[in-house]
C-alpha cells in the first residue's frame, strides 16, 4: 500500500495495523478495511483483525483509499477512512502464482493462487492458499537479561476502593 497518508504499523511478528490520518494504536484503528466489498474490520470495536481475515498479497489487483468526510458513508464509527482491497478476477488474471517469504522472529509465509475459466468461458474460479507464522518474544529461563526484564513487569488487580486483590510477583 503506497498511498500518501496511509501508515502500516507492525504490531508483532505476524500482525499489523492500518492507520489513516494518524489515528491508530496497538488495538484500535478507526480505519475501515474491506476486501471485495466485504468488511474485514469490526466497526463496533474499531479494530481490524488481520489474523482472522488474512489474504495473500498476490491476489490483490488494486486498493482504494478514502480519507476524510467521504468515509462517513460507510458507517458512523468509520472515523479516519476506508481501505478497500479489490482482488484479481479469474477472467482477467489466470494461471498459478506461488510466493514464499521469510524474515526475523521465525516469520515465514507461503501463499499460492490458481485461477482459470471453464471451457465455455462463463464460469471463472480461483483458489487461494495462505499460511503465515511468526514467533513473538519467548522467555528463556537461562537468560539473565530475560529474568531482569521480566522482574520489571508487575501485574496487579485492584477493587473499586483501591485495595489490592492480588499482585504478581508478590511483594
Amino acid at each position: 500500500l503506497k498511498t500518501p497518508g496511509v501508515q502500516l504499523a507492525q504490531l508483532g511478528a505476524d500482525r499489523f495495523s492500518i492507520a489513516l490520518r494518524g489515528q491508530s494504536s496497538t488495538f484500535l484503528s478507526g480505519t475501515f478495511v474491506m476486501l471485495d466489498n466485504r468488511p474485514l474490520s469490526s466497526l463496533s470495536e474499531q479494530t481490524y483483525f488481520y489474523l482472522d481475515n488474512p489474504f495473500p498479497k498476490l491476489d490483490i489487483d488494486k486498493d482504494e483509499v478514502i480519507r476524510g468526510p467521504g468515509s462517513a458513508l460507510y458507517g458512523g464509527n468509520v472515523t479516519s477512512g476506508v481501505v478497500h482491497y479489490i482482488s484479481k478476477s479469474p477472467f482477467t488474471s489466470q494461471g498459478t502464482t506461488v510466493e514464499a517469504i521469510g524474515g526475523n522472529q521465525s516469520t515465514y509465509q507461503v501463499a499460492a493462487r490458481h485461477a482459470g475459466v471453464s471451457g465455455s468461458g462463463k464460469l471463472g474460479y480461483k483458489f487461494n492458499v495462505f499460511y503465515k507464522r511468526g514467533d513473538e518474544w519467548q522467555y528463556d529461563p537461562n537468560s539473565e537479561l530475560d529474568r531482569v526484564q521480566l522482574s520489571r513487569i508487575r501485574f496487579q488487580s485492584v477493587d473499586p476502593e483501591g485495595n489490592t486483590i492480588f499482585e504478581l510477583p508478590e511483594r
